[in-house]
């Protein structure tokens, strides 16, 4: 996840980058919109998530919304591990607008090192979860 704060872009602007940055492959509330994408390093992702408190998405409230969004751009790159740029992070903030405001649940936390926490515990599970189906289908 990267934390990101600011106020709405306007034309080309973005959201401004907060210091401390973490990226997670899992994201608890919203899902991608991309469906499950397989890792360079075998693993399956359907979200890879930034925070963000951008007030548009509940109120600026911390929010983890997926980079795995219509129409977002290098989803390989974003597989591979690589940051994401401002770019990809403004693209995933709108997209988490529009699913907000056409009634989806966008789940918010009290402070971002919950949401970090949340998005972290979240990956572990989905990640044991992956383990648990790979050696069902070895059987």
């Amino acid at each position: 996840m990267r934390e990101v704060n600011g106020p709405p872009p306007q034309g080309n602007a973005s959201p401004t980058p907060m210091p401390d940055r973490v990226l997670s492959m899992d994201v608890p509330g919203i899902a991608g919109e991309l469906g499950a994408l397989q890792r360079p390093d075998g693993g399956v992702s359907d979200t890879i998530s930034i925070t963000v408190t951008d007030p548009r998405i509940n109120g600026g409230r911390p929010t983890n919304v997926p980079l795995l969004a219509q129409g977002q751009e290098d989803v390989q790159g974003l597989l591979e591990g690589k940051r994401p740029t401002e770019k990809q992070d403004t693209l995933a903030i709108l997209r988490a607008v529009q699913r907000q405001m056409l009634g989806e649940r966008v789940p918010s936390y009290p402070s971002i090192d919950e949401a970090i926490n949340a998005a972290k515990a979240f990956s572990a599970q989905q990640s044991r979860r992956g383990d648990y189906l790979r050696r069902q289908q070895e059987r």
